[in-house]
């Protein structure tokens, strides 16, 4: 550009380090106008730089937020697969079907006071809680209190009923969502996972089972 461009606009391409800044400029795509090429060969040479300041600038800038946004993926696939294997429910399985589990599942976030699910809502999701806290209301004056990595709402998505309790949450609470469509999917590919499901949901409900004649003693006891 300096050859090109010196004896037109001398007092712009008149040494090397005026054409450089000239090229820095259009190569970075910011391009401040303040130094234009006016000759024909001179503006053709600057359609091919700038041709290139797309390569060297833009390109490079989408590979590294593509490979960011994969890492990031990546990493919370890895968070997301040890939270599902360290809950009950999923426990006995193996590597492979956790990680298919892992595939169908997104998250929900709700702030302290909000309902994660109301008495009498459709069961067409189950929940598992990946950081805060909520707050089962079983009865007036009964809640159970729900922690990182507990799960709630399975029952009633695998038997297809509405929900039997409120569940609140208590904290700023991030759940992870397996949802009914994705439950069919997932049974669909793999229905082997399915029941395994089942067999730890059935399992669960017969370990509640004693609790929850106690609890109805306790009250008949005091309505007496």
């Amino acid at each position: 550009m300096y050859l090109i461009e010196r004896h037109m606009q001398p007092d712009k391409f008149g040494s090397i380090p005026q054409a450089a800044w000239w090229a820095l400029a259009t190569l970075t795509t910011v391009g401040y106008g303040d130094v234009v090429p006016v000759t024909p060969l001179g503006k053709m040479l600057g359609r091919v730089v700038m041709l290139l300041g797309v390569g060297m600038i833009a390109l490079p800038v989408a590979i590294i937020a593509t490979g960011f946004s994969q890492e990031s993926t990546r990493h919370q696939f890895v968070v997301t697969w040890g939270m599902i294997a360290r809950v009950p429910l999923f426990g006995s399985m193996d590597y492979s079907e956790i990680a298919e589990i892992t595939k169908v599942l997104y998250t929900r976030t709700f702030m302290p006071g909000v309902p994660i699910v109301r008495a009498s809502d459709a069961g067409d999701a189950m929940f598992i809680i990946a950081s805060g806290e909520a707050v089962v209301e079983i009865s007036p004056g009964q809640h159970a209190l729900l922690k990182e990595g507990d799960f709630f709402g399975e029952m009633a998505l695998l038997e297809h009923r509405r929900h039997k309790h409120d569940v609140v949450a208590k904290t700023r609470c991030r759940v992870y969502v397996l949802d009914s469509m994705s439950l069919a999917r997932l049974e669909r590919r793999h229905p082997e996972i399915m029941q395994q499901i089942r067999k730890m949901a059935e399992a669960r409900v017969l370990a509640n089972e004693p609790t929850r004649r106690q609890g109805r003693k306790r009250k008949a006891s005091t309505t007496s």
